[in-house]
């Protein structure tokens, strides 16, 4: 498959309906929140905008938002085996160190980067961080909350970051219900609720079905 098609398939994503959670990442974005993601999409640059705002949002594998053709997006083996870009291992660095005592807040992150993100991540165990590190681990179920090696034992780029000197969380719970408790504390508006949204879309390539088998 060429990278062409590839964008095709990812075509999508070049501009889908914004819900509430991206309304809610625009928010603490627009506020001075800085904001990074594995997402190809601009929903929140386009809930952003519909509120008259301008965000910026580090796409560490590439956006629409960016790059509108989708050539350039990080979504095959060969862009991502090698790690990071420097410029964006550089992006990444500033935006994650940027302030001594910040929040680092994973959410709706599978943590399943391992070509790039955690080799980042296990880099910074060798390096002085301060502040606190949040992964948001979904679950429809009662939350439940670990704490420094608890928390460190449940995941290992919570562990890179604790070495580092982050005092490190994970709360299992409703997404939503994290972010709510988290608007409270910075004074937004929880995320709205899920609007189930659609938008029509049909992909130039069509994949057959032994080309599905193949892959």
């Amino acid at each position: 498959m060429c990278s062409s098609d590839l964008a095709d398939l990812l075509s999508d994503l070049r501009r889908p309906p914004p819900n509430g959670l991206h309304g809610f990442f625009a928010a603490h974005a627009s506020a001075g929140g800085q904001h990074i993601t594995a997402n190809f999409d601009p929903c929140i640059e386009l809930a952003a905008a519909a509120s008259g705002r301008d965000v910026e949002v580090l796409h560490f594998h590439g956006s629409f938002a960016d790059d509108d053709s989708g050539e350039s997006l990080g979504a095959t083996l060969a862009r991502i085996e090698r790690g990071f870009p420097p410029d964006i291992g550089d992006r990444l660095a500033a935006t994650v160190t940027a302030a001594a005592g910040q929040l680092l807040v994973f959410v709706g992150y599978s943590g399943s980067d391992f070509f790039d993100v955690d080799p980042f991540l296990q880099r910074l165990a060798a390096t002085k961080l301060s502040g606190t590190a949040l992964w948001v681990d979904h679950s429809d179920g009662p939350p439940r909350l670990l704490c420094g090696q608890a928390a460190a034992r449940a995941r290992p780029q919570l562990a890179w970051l604790e070495q580092a000197g982050m005092q490190v969380h994970q709360i299992t719970a409703p997404t939503r219900l994290a972010l709510a408790a988290l608007a409270e504390a910075w004074g937004f508006p929880p995320p709205d609720p899920s609007h189930g949204l659609e938008h029509s879309w049909q992909p130039i390539t069509a994949p057959a079905e032994p080309a599905r088998q193949r892959a």
